[in-house]
């Protein structure tokens, strides 16, 4: 293990019906498909490539934080599939549940970053160069995406207000937070994620050249 004295924390909703991904649901809809059930596939999808990534080399501990609760079947599989801790977000916004994990991180270990799962090109090189950055420049790290939001905050020291008074889902999520860092601050490249029909387009498009699994892959295509 690259960096042992640090967590990466993957925060994830329940793949629901009608709670995730909702916004692309609604072209299924129109062709008379469950739009809500294939959806929630999607983010299913999206979760377990995400974490087939960020488990490659080793580069340090990964803890899935589960929204509404880790008791979820899909969570318990995916702790199983690649040998990671189940955590629960709790309650609250986006903002403080955030906060939380980083308290509870960085009270017992050097540094932590939270990820999402939307982003299809996110790796564990990425993740890797994020936690240098955070052990060799002792600075925090965020990585913007392109719809205003971000996709990566790294901290070696908590900083609570960086998660207050947020514009949750807007596009100033990324400028609102980066204003709020304080000292040194690397950015990372931009990525875009998967929230709207025309991200999943891309993914479409783009889908050869990612590393994708041959069930995500055929998944696609069964809905293209």
């Amino acid at each position: 293990m690259l960096y042992p004295q640090s967590r990466l924390m993957v925060f994830c909703k329940a793949p629901e019906a009608g709670k995730v991904k909702t916004r692309l649901s609604k072209p299924f809809e129109k062709r008379g498909m469950d739009g809500k059930q294939i959806a929630a596939k999607i983010h299913e999808h999206l979760v377990f490539h995400c974490l087939q990534n960020v488990t490659k080399n080793a580069v340090a501990p990964v803890q899935l934080w589960c929204s509404p609760d880790k008791s979820h079947p899909f969570f318990q599989k995916c702790k199983d599939e690649f040998n990671i801790e189940l955590k629960n977000q709790g309650c609250g916004d986006l903002g403080e549940r955030m906060s939380r994990s980083f308290d509870d991180v960085l009270s017992e270990n050097e540094s932590a970053i939270v990820v999402g799962t939307d982003c299809p090109r996110l790796n564990s090189s990425m993740v890797e160069r994020a936690f240098t950055q955070l052990h060799e420049s002792k600075c925090s790290v965020i990585g913007p995406a392109e719809d205003g939001g971000y996709f990566l905050v790294g901290l070696t020291r908590a900083q609570p207000d960086i998660f207050k008074d947020i514009s949750w889902g807007s596009s100033q999520v990324f400028n609102e937070t980066l204003n709020k860092m304080s000292g040194d601050v690397h950015e990372l490249g931009e990525l875009w994620d998967v929230d709207r029909p025309e991200d999943l387009q891309r993914l479409l498009v783009e889908a050869g050249a990612l590393d994708l699994s041959d069930e995500f892959r055929s998944f696609l295509q069964s809905i293209a």
